[in-house]
């Protein structure tokens, strides 16, 4: 009876154990390297990202906005 018993708590609370730790040890690394590549990505591409903002601010100030043109066959008329 005492070793049904030892058996039954092996089963129940060391095994689930020794399969969750690595898979949790695993989770946490994936999630650290993760991190870890998006800091570098956002540090990266972060200055290209707000060029290209930039870039794209002076073309819609030099173009102007598209109500403040006169339509291409308009004249003075109307």
């Amino acid at each position: 009876m005492m070793l049904t018993l030892l058996v039954l708590l092996i089963v129940a609370f060391v095994i689930p154990l020794a399969v969750l730790l690595p898979l949790v040890i695993a989770a946490v690394v994936v999630v650290a390297v993760l991190l870890v590549v998006a800091g570098v990505l956002v540090t990266v591409f972060s200055p290209l990202i707000l060029l290209a903002l930039c870039i794209w601010l002076l073309v819609k100030l030099v173009r102007g906005s598209p109500r403040s043109r006169t339509p291409a066959g308009a004249t003075m008329a109307g």
